[in-house]
């Protein structure tokens, strides 16, 4: 059985603001880190690109009253994300010092990216003309294109991540409840439900290989799934008395890591892999770290192909970003 990483910690840091505020959503292989932090305009938080202990706000679109988050990052240090507009919320494309507002579908007002890929196709939800709620959407070079939604649905879905293929992960309504999908190429692959569930089903987050993480119900309540090629997996109980593991991203190594969720009680930052099942990552801190003894993970968002892993958590007295980066393995010892 391998032996699990201990991990250093990187306080995020955050814009400059009376309220020392962070959180990070997303991280590519090269490290670079994105998310959202507060600045003390009327708005509240700015979305920020961090990249080698260095964090830049990266603005808002034109005519916005001072507030935009991004939750994707791709190889190439492309952002998307949602700011507020003049018109309001849009989401964005944001590359090298410029953000591109990416528009709605036909006849909407409202549009908010959550994924970005290789290809730079953008990938969120989108208010339209003629239905109630949101439809998913895919833009790239200028072009939205509607994703649509599930058979029986009550127009809502939601494109949550992009893969390299094109792949993307939705969620939307089915009758008598609500169904992870996957789009490609103008098709729809309902992922069903675990076994003893009752129409509820989402998905979070894809990978290169085509993986789906999500939660859904179960005899034994809401549970989080991995779903692949047909099969949808129960990834098994937290190591806590209470609460359920929600996942909010997957690697392509097949490592899952997202946050404790429950009623009335903390969140914690937790870690899955095939060999070692769902695990605490505050118990994964090397203790000798400078910040190991004043920092409580609350929460974590994305995982890199070499295992780092982003969040918030309470970092010392502040609520605060940050990057967790597994540490070599120990040599072995030979007996």
């Amino acid at each position: 059985m391998s032996t699990m990483p201990l991990y250093r910690i990187t306080d995020l840091g955050a814009l400059p603001s009376s309220a020392n505020w962070s959180a990070a959503y997303g991280i590519n292989n090269r490290g670079q880190v994105v998310g959202a932090s507060a600045v003390d305009t009327a708005g509240g938080n700015h979305a920020f690109l961090w990249d080698s202990g260095n964090m830049t706000d990266l603005g808002v679109l034109p005519g916005g009253i001072g507030e935009s988050e991004a939750w994707g990052i791709n190889e190439a240090g492309q952002a998307a994300g949602w700011s507020s507009t003049a018109a309001g919320t849009r989401a964005f494309l944001w590359e090298s010092g410029t953000m591109v507002d990416l528009g709605v579908l036909a006849g909407g007002t409202y549009s908010v990216a959550y994924g970005i890929n290789d290809r730079a196709q953008v990938v969120g939800s989108s208010t339209a003309a003629g239905i109630i709620g949101r439809h998913a959407f895919l833009w790239e070079s200028g072009t939205m294109t509607d994703l649509g939604d599930l058979p029986g649905g009550d127009d809502y879905s939601s494109g949550v991540g992009i893969n390299n293929a094109g792949q993307v992960a939705c969620s939307g309504y089915v009758t008598g409840g609500a169904h992870a999908f996957v789009w490609e190429s103008g098709i729809l692959t309902d992922l069903g439900d675990l076994p003893g569930g009752s129409e509820y089903s989402k998905s979070h987050a894809i990978n290169n290989i085509g993986q789906v993480v999500g939660t859904g119900n179960s005899d034994d309540g809401i549970r989080p799934f991995l779903w692949q090629s047909g099969n949808m997996t129960d990834l098994g109980d937290v190591p806590l008395a209470d609460g359920f593991f929600s996942p909010n991203a997957i690697n392509n190594c097949g490592q899952v890591i997202g946050t404790l969720s429950g009623v009335g009680r903390n969140t914690t930052a937790l870690l899955w892999c095939a060999n070692r099942g769902i695990i605490d990552l505050n118990d994964r801190i090397d203790p000798n770290d400078s910040l190991s003894g004043t920092t409580k993970l609350l929460g974590a968002s994305d995982i890199n192909d070499q295992g780092q892993i982003v969040g918030h958590g309470l970092i010392g007295d502040a609520n605060h970003g940050f990057l967790l980066t597994p540490l070599p393995a120990p040599p072995h010892r030979l007996t």
